[in-house]
């Protein structure tokens, strides 16, 4: 399990970088795009996590 957040310069680099050097077999990838911005917390107070 790779636990690592995209949010910074080299975030697609380093998610790439795992992708690259996957065993065989089955993959399953989640993710939770997005970012919390004045958007979100316009509506959802589920924001804590960025405070």
């Amino acid at each position: 399990m790779i636990l690592d957040t995209y949010d910074t310069d080299d975030g697609v680099d380093r998610l790439i970088g795992y992708l690259d050097h996957l065993p065989d077999g089955i993959t399953e990838l989640m993710c939770r795009p997005g970012y919390v911005d004045d958007d979100v917390r316009a509506y959802s107070v589920m924001d804590g996590w960025e405070s």
